[in-house]
């Protein structure tokens, strides 16, 4: 996980999984990037276009361990400059039952959302939660 935190390391992991999707050794990789630090992976500038590679292209279950990660941290995520991008997007790449968990443990607490929508970077949270259709009348 430490190459998924370097500049010119990340671009080129995601090239090369990009072009290995299918394969097992990509599939070993991300197993492998999944089992590091994943928050720290999540807040970097650098290590969170992993974690939305993954979101856009990897298996289930990679997908479902990032957002069990997002979901230990939700509130410091969404106002964080780069986790937010990832939570974000979480939203409309993860299964409908995890993007419902997630949307239902930020809308959990009185006052969250309006909290969020008055950061810079929780914004654009509340923006992608708008996008869900279970959670847009409580929004």
């Amino acid at each position: 996980s430490r190459l998924s935190m370097h500049a010119l390391a990340s671009s080129l992991l995601c090239m090369l999984l990009e072009h290995l999707a299918a394969e097992t050794v990509a599939v070993a990789l991300v197993d492998e990037l999944l089992s590091g630090d994943l928050t720290q992976v999540i807040c970097h500038k650098f290590g969170h276009r992993i974690a939305l590679w993954i979101l856009r292209n990897g298996l289930p279950r990679h997908k479902s361990r990032l957002v069990e990660v997002l979901s230990g941290e939700l509130q410091r995520f969404a106002r964080h400059r780069f986790a937010s991008l990832v939570l974000a997007l979480a939203f409309s790449q993860c299964t409908a039952n995890e993007a419902h968990g997630l949307a239902n443990a930020l809308m959990g607490q009185a006052g969250a959302v309006a909290s969020l929508a008055c950061h810079s970077f929780g914004l654009r949270v509340v923006k992608a939660l708008l996008e869900l259709p279970s959670a847009t009348e409580q929004v």
